[in-house]
């Protein structure tokens, strides 16, 4: 698994981009900021996203998750 910490949002908060290496599947963890860098994130690059997945729900990990799923057209877990 290749895993990625891409730190968003004015709290600093760590989000994970988990990536199969053969498949290029992939699942956001906390991606709760700074929606428009996350998308363009997978968009440059051969991967899938299967799913989004949040650890709490406290703002800063929830804020712009819409905006992600709407655009992977993905389902959100909590």
């Amino acid at each position: 698994m290749i895993i990625e910490t891409i730190t968003v949002g004015s709290f600093a908060m760590n989000c994970y981009l988990i990536i199969h290496p053969e498949t290029g599947e992939a699942i956001y963890i906390d991606p709760g900021a700074e929606s428009d860098l996350l998308i363009d994130k997978l968009s440059n690059r051969d991967i899938n996203l299967k799913f989004v997945i949040n650890t709490h729900c406290h703002i800063d990990h929830t804020a712009e998750v819409s905006q992600i799923i709407n655009h992977f057209k993905v389902p959100f877990y909590i």
